[in-house]
């Protein structure tokens, strides 16, 4: 506690019941929260009456790690959170025919959504509506353009949902929603809420419509919320973060309380950073301020082409590294979107320099694992044909007869496949019903051995490594089954990992909270970043992700300077 400033110091032993506290990057957000925390316990408050919300498994980790002499674990995504009370009450909101709940990925929610609109004869594409159904889920407004499109899209909807009830399996806005829309019911709601009787939220302005109602709903009985975030560091309205949670939480908060001092940026960084959020109106005005005295220059340079600015970078990058002694997971080098690392990437592969990106693939979206886990679920589940094309590739113009004729033969499908007319499907669908008969002759080891091979006949070196590493997460797990190890790694954000020896090459987004000894920052250029000149609101958006990477920033480079008024 003495190493707390003063404003840090009110918000760890504030007592009043709702509280809000802006914290300006750098300014110790994390420390507050975790500070908070033993001081409850501290104080008589039972562990087990405290839960933590924050929006990365990254952050759950620092927070439990920053814990740990207190064995406090009670620290949770939304989604994380959400689906363990579903699980566990699962009898209780209908879904009582299987052991478990199992999340479903975008890849089976698009074949799902392809059949109820080739049912229907519906001129909509899949993805229109997955992102329809995403903004039902999560309470954000869609307009209609007339009472027709409405009853279509309402009959989709309520399709596609049955169809995923029916099969007791939930996507993942259907975690928080499904809670909410629950929770009142629920015979332990009363067990539940005790359990909640101090609610911490980090990143509290990333925080969407449903999320919010599920903070309303917990923190019900007892109404202690505390809430930390900033509003300059909302840049997540493209996943339905709404700066208006926020902005109104001010209001009927109890205490609102400012940290404003960075312990992270020298002074001529958190300066240039200041003076570019400033042109945002929508914020409670502040001014972070910092002790810190400045070691570099912030420098800005121009080039002609992306070709050179990469070439100029990595051989920057090459000169830190071999004659400042920097090591090359110090450095980042951030763009506004993924394909900003391409010729970067190139440029560090001729001068030898290690690398690592992050934000492409999350591993169980890797071919073979994606395979491998529908396989995994369809042995639990034989009749779901979709994941047994999810596993094993079935031709489209095959596919398009066999399910209508299998829907009407009143077989289990792997029966239906063994007698069917389609005798290229036939060979495998014979192993696949003899493995379905003896599956529980196996081990774990021997199990996943099995389905490599009927699945993928010893061709898989390219992806030999991901292969490897998932059969250890399956045989080595410590939870009941091997579905819940695969559940609980769909519920992984992928997120970015600092024990990697490269040179870190991440979006903005991806970056958000870390810090580095040397960032560089390319392509700001109108139509990038910023990437999108005519609405104010978006402009806004814009300004506060180029905020939050000046604030990790001692070196930064651009091809042009912006023509926006930034």
């Amino acid at each position: 506690m003495e190493s707390l400033n003063k404003e840090q110091l009110r918000a760890v032993t504030t007592t009043s019941p709702k509280v809000l506290v802006i914290a300006g990057a750098g300014a110790g957000k994390t420390k507050v929260l975790t500070e908070r925390i033993k001081h409850l316990i501290d104080n008589g408050v039972n562990p087990e009456e405290i839960i933590a919300f924050t929006f990365t498994n990254r952050a759950v980790k620092e927070m439990i790690y920053r814990l740990k002499d207190y064995k406090f674990e009670n620290v949770y995504t939304f989604h994380k959170y959400s689906f363990s009370i579903l699980s566990r009450y699962k009898d209780e909101i209908g879904y009582v025919k299987k052991k478990r709940i199992n999340i479903v990925d975008d890849e089976y929610q698009y074949v799902l959504l392809e059949e109820i609109l080739n049912d229907l004869n519906s001129p909509y594409n899949q993805r229109f509506i997955k992102d329809y159904i995403s903004k039902r889920k999560n309470n954000i407004s869609y307009k209609y353009k007339n009472t027709e499109e409405a009853g279509i899209l309402n009959n989709i909807f309520f399709k596609y949902q049955s169809l995923l009830s029916q099969r007791e399996m939930l996507d993942f806005d259907d975690m928080v929603s499904m809670l909410v829309n629950n929770i009142d019911n629920l015979k332990h709601k009363d067990d539940i809420l005790n359990h909640c009787k101090y609610i911490l939220v980090d990143e509290f302005q990333d925080t969407n419509k449903i999320q919010y109602d599920l903070l309303t709903k917990l923190s019900s009985k007892y109404y202690n919320l505390f809430c930390v975030g900033d509003e300059d560091q909302l840049v997540y309205s493209f996943r339905s973060s709404d700066i208006e949670i926020i902005n109104n939480f001010k209001i009927i908060a109890d205490e609102v309380i400012v940290l404003n001092q960075n312990y992270r940026c020298a002074t001529n960084i958190l300066n240039l950073a200041n003076r570019l959020i400033s042109h945002n109106t929508n914020r409670l005005e502040k001014e972070l301020f910092s002790e810190i005295n400045p070691k570099f220059k912030i420098k800005c340079d121009d080039y002609e082409n992306t070709n050179l600015e990469a070439a100029y970078i990595a051989s920057k990058i090459e000169m830190l590294i071999n004659k400042c002694g920097y090591k090359p997971n110090e450095i980042a080098v951030l763009f506004r979107n993924n394909s900003g690392s391409l010729k970067i990437e190139y440029a560090l592969k001729k001068l030898n320099i290690p690398f690592t990106t992050y934000g492409k693939l999350k591993f169980y979206k890797h071919e073979k694992i994606k395979r491998l886990i529908a396989f995994y679920r369809f042995l639990e589940n034989p009749d779901d044909y979709i994941l047994y094309r999810q596993a094993i590739p079935i031709d489209e113009a095959i596919y398009q007869y066999l399910i209508p004729e299998y829907k009407s033969s009143n077989k289990r499908f792997i029966d239906y496949l063994v007698d069917s007319k389609y005798e290229q499907l036939k060979p495998l669908a014979i192993k696949v019903k003899e493995l379905l008969s003896n599956k529980s002759k196996y081990d774990k080891s021997k199990l996943f051995d099995i389905i490599l091979k009927l699945l993928f006949n010893d061709s898989y070196n390219g992806e030999k490594n991901y292969l490897i590493e998932f059969k250890d997460l399956l045989v080595n797990n410590e939870l009941e089954h091997e579905i819940d190890i695969i559940n609980e790694l769909m519920l992984d954000d992928g997120t970015f990992n600092k024990n990697e020896m490269g040179v870190n090459l991440l979006t903005i987004h991806k970056a958000k909270g870390l810090e580095f000894k040397c960032v560089f920052i390319i392509s700001l250029n109108d139509g990038i970043l910023p990437s999108n000149l005519n609405d104010n609101n978006l402009i806004e958006e814009e300004r506060r992700l180029l905020y939050g990477a000046q604030r990790l920033q001692e070196i930064g480079t651009c091809q042009r300077i912006c023509s926006v008024n930034f």
